[in-house]
């Protein structure tokens, strides 16, 4: 929060105007764009889609207070080399889950996949693979998880349980793609913006940075690529 304050001063500072709105409709106009929310409608000739993704989150009681703790966590490109010598589970909804998993491995020496669906089914050949990498398949599934002080217990049918200092769900997300499609952006097979190497779609005037892409989803990248659309507007709006 204290860096989104400063950033938000920073901008004021350069004459940015910062609205704190829910944006309800993006729509193609004479010589731009126009954006709709509850409260007024703002014009502009180019757009800088930055809406990230919805990711799905896991049933895990008090979630808020796992999450300020550390006991949940979401990304381990982010955070993985904090987790060292911890008991971690990853949450799966489908194989794709064990890639987490085997990633985490580098860091710690005890990590169990956890199925949070009957339907999360791994092949023959993605468990030799898990037992090759030390990674422990739990067959149950998880009736609940809740946070017990700083770590989070997870229940299973006959009364078992088990715990762990951090889970990282691996559920899925889906990118906030919807207002671009819409105007008949490109996307991925997923709902990922397809962009050029000046960040724009294939929409003139709409560019878009950070997880709505397809790719890394961090906050570094993000930047970098938030860099690469103000420029090429920046010059865009100079021959206009």
């Amino acid at each position: 929060m204290e860096l989104h304050r400063r950033m938000s001063r920073q901008a004021e500072r350069y004459g940015s105007r910062l609205v704190v709105e829910r944006a309800e409709a993006l729509t193609q106009i004479c010589g731009g764009f126009a954006v709709r929310s509850a409260s007024l409608t703002l014009h502009a000739r180019t757009v800088i889609l930055a809406t990230g993704v919805a990711v799905t989150e896991p049933q895990v009681d008090n979630l808020a207070e796992a999450v300020a703790c550390g006991a949940v966590r979401y990304c381990p490109i982010c955070d993985g080399l904090e987790t060292g010598g911890k008991r971690i589970a990853v949450l799966g909804s489908k194989g794709a889950s064990l890639g987490e998993a085997i990633f985490l491995r580098t860091y710690s020496d005890d990590i169990t996949l956890l199925r949070a669906t009957q339907a999360c089914v791994l092949s023959q050949d993605q468990r030799e693979d898990a037992a090759r990498n030390g990674i422990r398949l739990e067959e149950r599934l998880p009736e609940a998880i809740e946070l017990v002080g700083d770590q989070l217990l997870v229940r299973f049918a006959n009364s078992e349980s088990d715990w762990f200092n951090i889970v990282y769900p691996c559920l899925g997300s889906a990118p906030r793609s919807d207002f671009a499609a819409a105007l008949g952006a490109d996307t991925t097979a997923t709902g990922g913006l397809l962009v050029d190497s000046r960040q724009q779609t294939n929409i003139p005037g709409l560019y878009a940075a950070g997880d709505v892409l397809e790719g890394l989803d961090q906050i570094a990248t993000a930047c970098g690529q938030g860099a690469t659309a103000a420029t090429a507007i920046h010059n865009r709006l100079r021959q206009l």
